[in-house]
């Protein structure tokens, strides 16, 4: 889902007429899947399918609690994929001259850079029609369909088995599960019940990671990857940690501007098994990410076949974490010019649904690294993401002052904290002393 704040001069007749004109442009978006008589999925475009925008109003004290509930809505609906368009369209008016727009794309037909397509269309598109002439968008070369039937057939030929090879040899031996210590005991299921939290890295720290990057030749994503890697292996058990990283993965030309989904998932391994200095770790770091960028086009989901004999239903496989660096969303709607309308990405934290257990990710803006946790509310609290988060700070400001400095010997803990972790035992609040043994047992263990 993706929330788009209006403000200016809105036509809902429109904007809906500039969604329709990129629904009919994109088969992607009106593709339906059926089963045929063998019992496979096959692909079905709609060629009469139509996109029809919902349009809604609140106002006064009723209009924040509105775009929440619809926030909530677009986030749990789901898409029937026999019959539904895999974009729908929601406008709420909150006022005269302001509106929120709610679209809501299936990931069977869109990724982050599909969004980014729809926003820069709808916006090339809206501004034409406002202006009563013809926008000009490049025909396209090829759909969606063209791709995957290229994609299946270069799979079919073999296509797959140097890669797989490649990962097979990277992923022997890898822990099949993370070992952050978790605040809650795991289910038997993934919960998807999650939380976003957002931080901000300063930006003379991020200006100070930039130029360690450039000092060892390699960029700020590999950087700001191996120190997020380094900071799960000190938490953890495990000093192996193989985290995910998503990539566009559009390799041909032709699909740079298809609405579709391209995106893989990239296993990222770093080995903080041996006391190294993070200049040596940055090396292997980018290194790693160089061969498995190399094999990216490998799909995700074929290395889980190949990879997992037995797949554990409590968690996801190969990876549970994931970490990203993306162009911030409010730098690219500056670039769209739409005469007397102006609209910014509407985002807040909260409930949302998750896919893993643990997800940062940043964006660079002008005063620094904003930085989004999205963690699993069944597994983690909102403090020991806070804590998480300021071990990542105090990392980060270790490796910038100092590049040679050893892995295992970072200081990981402020000082206030560590006080307070070194702290003589004190006497139990008056509430806890009812609690008998447990009290009892509490106290021995703060003692020792």
């Amino acid at each position: 889902p993706v929330a788009l704040q209006l403000s200016g001069r809105i036509e809902p007749e429109l904007i809906e007429t500039a969604l329709r004109r990129i629904v009919a442009r994109h088969e992607s978006l009106r593709t339906v899947f059926a089963v045929d008589a063998g019992d496979h999925p096959v692909q079905i475009v709609d060629e009469a399918a139509t996109l029809t925008l919902e349009r809604l109003s609140a106002s006064g004290a009723d209009r924040d609690a509105e775009v929440r509930r619809l926030r909530e809505r677009e986030q749990n609906a789901a898409f029937d994929l026999k019959r539904d368009l895999l974009l729908r369209a929601a406008l709420l008016r909150t006022g005269d001259d302001a509106a929120v727009l709610f679209l809501s794309l299936h990931h069977i037909a869109a990724d982050g850079w599909s969004a980014d397509r729809l926003i820069a269309e709808f916006g090339e598109l809206y501004a034409g029609l406002l202006e009563g002439r013809e926008a000009e968008l490049p025909p396209l070369p090829i759909q969606y369909k063209d791709h995957a039937a290229d994609q299946r057939e270069w799979a079919d030929a073999g296509g797959l088995d140097e890669g797989v090879a490649f990962w097979r040899r990277q992923l022997d031996g890898a822990p099949q599960c993370h070992s952050l210590p978790l605040d809650y005991v795991r289910g038997d299921a993934p919960s998807l019940r999650g939380r976003s939290w957002t931080t901000r890295i300063p930006a003379d720290l991020t200006e100070r990671l930039k130029t360690l990057s450039r000092r060892h030749d390699t960029t700020l994503f590999v950087a700001l990857q191996t120190a997020f890697a380094l900071l799960v292996a000190r938490w953890s058990e495990h000093r192996d940690v193989l985290i995910g990283t998503p990539v566009a993965n559009r390799h041909r030309a032709e699909t740079a501007a298809l609405i579709g989904f391209f995106v893989n998932t990239l296993v990222l391994r770093t080995d903080c098994r041996d006391n190294l200095s993070f200049s040596e770790l940055l090396k292997r770091g980018r290194d790693g990410f160089l061969g498995a960028f190399e094999h990216q086009h490998i799909p995700f989901d074929a290395l889980v076949d190949e990879l997992t004999e037995v797949r554990n239903p409590a968690h996801a496989p190969l990876i549970q974490i994931l970490f990203s660096l993306q162009d911030d969303p409010a730098r690219k709607l500056a670039k769209l010019d739409l005469p007397g309308l102006a609209f910014r990405v509407l985002d807040e934290d909260g409930e949302r649904p998750v896919k893993f257990d643990l997800e940062l990710m940043l964006s660079e803006q002008d005063d620094g690294l904003a930085c989004q946790w999205l963690y699993d509310t069944a597994l983690f609290s909102q403090q020991t993401i806070a804590r998480l988060f300021d071990s990542f700070v105090l990392l980060l400001e270790a490796v910038a002052d100092d590049a040679d400095a050893r892995i295992h010997e970072i200081e990981l803990v402020g000082g206030a904290e560590r006080e307070a972790l070194l702290a003589p035992p004190r006497t139990l609040p008056a509430q806890l002393a009812a609690g008998g043994l447990i009290c009892e047992r509490f106290e021995q263990v703060a003692q020792r």
